[in-house]
């Protein structure tokens, strides 16, 4: 799946492009939100949320981690027990790095 298509219309704030699997290693790769949200650090390693993360593209192309930061850095340090091979991403348009942070936060409440 092409992560530059969305759902018709002219690509607001949030809109939600897709699902597409990348691999840890290249999920590492993406820069994570400056002071990121490590609060899913508490999700369990049995859960079905743990290979589920949320990226976001910005109008210049670039591409910034919004949820997984936890993970990110235990995956990366090695101190995950579990460490999966890849990952499932939820890709959204959003207008500048300024709306980031509102957008983690709005996924956050819904846990992923």
């Amino acid at each position: 799946m092409a992560v530059d298509g969305y759902c018709g219309g002219v690509p607001k704030e949030g809109a939600f492009v897709g699902v597409s699997p990348m691999a840890v290693k290249k999920w590492l790769q993406i820069a994570g939100l400056p002071n990121g949200n490590h609060a899913d650090s508490g999700i369990r390693e049995d859960s079905p949320l743990y290979c589920r993360v949320a990226a976001a593209i910005l109008p210049d192309g670039s591409r910034i981690r919004i949820s997984g930061h936890g993970r990110a850095a235990a995956w990366a340090n090695g101190s995950a027990e579990y460490i999966p091979l890849c990952v499932w991403v939820d890709w959204y348009h959003i207008p500048s790095i300024d709306s980031a942070a509102d957008l983690a936060s709005q996924l956050g409440r819904g846990h992923i």
